[in-house]
């Protein structure tokens, strides 16, 4: 009993690890740009760490996996079948492609404490 206690709050230890990690981070508030100056000569310092950068993107490489009802994975999915959404506002979709060979990452638990001491082969 106390082996099972252990693991499901091992399991849920991670999976709120894996929902923090998903949130989105809140936007930050946009300033206008300043007026970009002309280039010195390359001898010139570098400017300090002091200052933000903010950088856009209009291209964003979002990987998913499609499933059924019944958490069965598709693997045919077309380019038609998909919708994504910013802000509630359909996206462009400029490329899609299936891709399998993608890292994974696996955790094992094990409990070696001596309440397993006879448990444990």
């Amino acid at each position: 009993m106390f082996t099972r206690i252990v693991s499901l709050i091992a399991i849920l230890a991670m999976l709120a690890a894996t929902v923090a990690a998903q949130k989105p981070a809140p936007r930050a508030e946009q300033k206008p740009r300043p007026p970009a100056q002309q280039p010195k000569d390359k001898d010139d310092e570098i400017p300090g760490g002091d200052e933000a950068v903010r950088l856009g993107t209009d291209l964003v490489n979002l990987t998913f996996s499609a499933v059924d009802r019944n958490n069965r994975i598709i693997g045919d999915i077309r380019q038609e079948e998909v919708t994504v959404l910013e802000d509630g506002r359909p996206q462009q979709l400029f490329t899609f492609k299936r891709v399998t060979t993608l890292p994974i990452n696996i955790a094992i638990l094990m409990d070696l404490s001596c309440s397993q001491e006879y448990n444990v082969p």
